[in-house]
């Protein structure tokens, strides 16, 4: 079967005509869905203008299906793996899009309702990663709105899908909108951010550790504000560490802190804090990965006789944890470090300087 002929023939006019039946509109959308891969470019971008209209729908199998059938079309790509359907179509349409979207989640404004729907989140996301810098002159509409929902389903967090799209849409945000709005962001999504962590919302936690390290990150200062010096020690308190789901978040962050603050570090006596978490996650074979990845960021960034005094007891953590319980993992990121250390003879240290280190543990 010829299916864009069938598509155009016995469809496109039912899924266009707004007085139809939506039974029959429901129908038309899901043929669109099913066969999304094979409608060509030109009548895909028809027929988004349409879908966008369907989420104007008061009927909620309608919109469902309207936010489904988009978020499922953004995906497509061509044997280049280009997108299908133009960027500029949907940056055109964008304002539009995210009026209809937003408006369906904050429709009913308790925390279990608004957060009841991941498929129009989820078109929500898709939109602001397939649009890229296209979010920048909807950018105030589009926090705003991201921030108003993470303000009331922090309350209640139910749905872990839904908040995973929303804080992913977040991430998209200051993805593509900084350098532009790096301090916009810092100054709009700190209250937010800082009440969660005060009310310690152990599902949000994680994703507000690592939206702070995005941000840090995108920022082409490279400076480290009052703002993230404030953070320090309280995300080197062991009970955070604790948390498992925590901990790959942290990493991130503290290893975009350090570059950026290692003299604060220094002269607040953190190194040593920082370190002892270092411990803590090379100890497990689960973690090792995570410490050794700021172990890094602490050799690259710290001057290294800030380090003097405690390379002795690395080495000696990590030829204990090779001699006892090694893995694979850990044989290979100990490498790495062996190379990393001697590559860095022009801050000081260098092969010979991990030699001399290793041996005098071996000679303990």
């Amino acid at each position: 079967m010829n299916v864009l002929d069938f598509f155009q023939k016995n469809i496109a006019d039912d899924l266009q005509d707004p007085n139809v039946n939506p039974l029959i509109t429901v129908d038309s959308i899901k043929f669109m869905y099913t066969f999304r891969g094979q409608i060509t470019p030109h009548v895909s971008s028809g027929v988004l203008q349409v879908l966008v209209q369907k989420l104007g729908s008061p009927n909620y199998v309608v919109y469902n299906y309207a936010a489904i059938a988009l978020d499922r079309i953004l995906v497509l790509t061509d044997d280049a793996r280009q997108p299908v359907i133009s960027r500029d179509t949907i940056v055109g349409l964008s304002k539009q899009l995210v009026q209809h979207l937003f408006g369906l989640i904050e429709k009913n404004t308790a925390p279990e309702k608004v957060q009841e729907n991941e498929f129009i989140m989820r078109c929500v996301m898709r939109v602001l990663i397939f649009i890229r810098e296209g979010v920048l002159p909807i950018y105030e509409q589009v926090l705003t709105h991201l921030i108003n929902i993470t303000k009331v389903i922090r309350h209640n967090p139910s749905n872990p899908r839904f908040y995973h799209y929303l804080f992913e849409s977040i991430g998209a945000v200051i993805r593509y909108s900084t350098p532009q709005k790096s301090e916009d962001l810092e100054g709009k999504l700190y209250n937010p951010f800082a009440d969660i962590l005060a009310e310690d919302v152990a599902e949000f936690v994680p994703y507000v550790f690592q939206l702070f390290a995005a941000l840090l990150e995108a920022n082409p200062s490279g400076t480290l504000t009052d703002y993230y010096k404030a953070l320090i020690p309280a995300i080197i308190t062991p009970s955070l560490w604790g948390v498992k789901g925590n901990v790959p978040a942290l990493v991130r962050l503290l290893s975009a802190i350090i570059p950026r603050g290692a003299q604060n570090i220094v002269q607040n006596n953190q190194v040593e804090p920082i370190l002892g978490i270092f411990q803590k996650l090379v100890s497990t074979k689960v973690q090792e990965s995570h410490g050794f990845d700021l172990l890094e960021s602490i050799i690259i960034s710290l001057p290294a006789e800030a380090l003097q005094n405690y390379f002795v007891d690395i080495i000696r953590i990590i030829l204990n944890r090779l001699s006892n319980s090694k893995t694979e993992t850990f044989t290979l990121r100990f490498v790495r470090l062996y190379h990393l250390v001697s590559a860095k003879d022009d801050k000081g240290l260098g092969a010979d300087y991990f030699i001399s280190v290793a041996d005098q543990v071996q000679n303990e």
